[in-house]
């Protein structure tokens, strides 16, 4: 069984990357936090059920499963975009992700608004939401590196769905 992430956690990642002009550095950050709040798995992340990483395996690899920048909506105090379709999802619609404000130092907003700034300078015209500074979809080994940086082996993926609903959990 893995170790739920925390908030002191991300705050860990927060302070180490959150000032890195490194659109990888930054694309890491607003996943590990948008993963957090909003209870995604690390199926969600990876597989062929892709929302924020690229699966490592090309089969596995279909555009209709990436999320796509023009479906994100960033509003004062919110964000929103649509997950695109899983197999939890009967209808082939996607689910709405919505985030809203922390206040926290390391505010999944502000953040996501970093990355979204830094990625709309690199890749204009690209359609992925999610892009790594080589213009590439991250895969999810190279999403588990980023996390090893950072974490042992007793983290994963699935650290984030279960430490942001212990956080969610615990502030009532």
């Amino acid at each position: 069984r893995k170790r739920p992430l925390c908030l002191d956690d991300l705050l860990l990642v927060f302070d180490s990357l959150h000032e890195s002009p490194a659109l990888d550095d930054l694309l890491f950050l607003a996943q590990i936090h948008v993963g957090f709040d909003a209870l995604l798995r690390c199926g969600e992340l990876t597989r062929k059920t892709v929302t924020l990483t690229w699966p490592d395996l090309q089969r596995h690899q279909s555009y209709r499963k990436l999320s796509l920048r023009h479906m994100l909506v960033l509003a004062p105090g919110a964000l929103h975009y649509t997950l695109p379709s899983h197999k939890a999802d009967q209808f082939g619609d996607g689910h709405s992700i919505l985030i809203t404000g922390s206040g926290r130092r390391n505010d999944t907003l502000s953040i996501m608004s970093s990355y979204i700034a830094a990625r709309d300078v690199a890749f204009p015209y690209h359609p992925q939401l999610w892009l790594r500074s080589n213009g590439q979809v991250p895969t999810r080994s190279w999403f588990t590196q980023r996390l090893r940086t950072f974490f042992p082996s007793s983290v994963s993926g699935h650290s984030m769905r279960s430490g942001g609903a212990t956080a969610m959990a615990n502030a009532g």
